[in-house]
């Protein structure tokens, strides 16, 4: 999970056009995006935590 969280981020800011799907303001979609995914891995790494396995 954690890998494909990494790879999706790094499609996401290198294909601009995707941060306007994800953001109604995509103005800077690199920051948008690099927010969105630290929190789903942090989010991730928090559920994995509470079932006693590490990423």
């Amino acid at each position: 999970m954690g890998e494909a969280l990494t790879q999706a981020q790094r499609i996401g800011i290198e294909r601009e056009f995707l941060g306007g799907l994800l953001f109604a303001d995509a103005s800077d979609h690199a920051e948008h995006t690099t927010a969105l995914f630290s929190l789903l891995t942090r989010n991730h790494s928090r559920r994995m935590g509470a079932l006693g396995l590490t990423a």
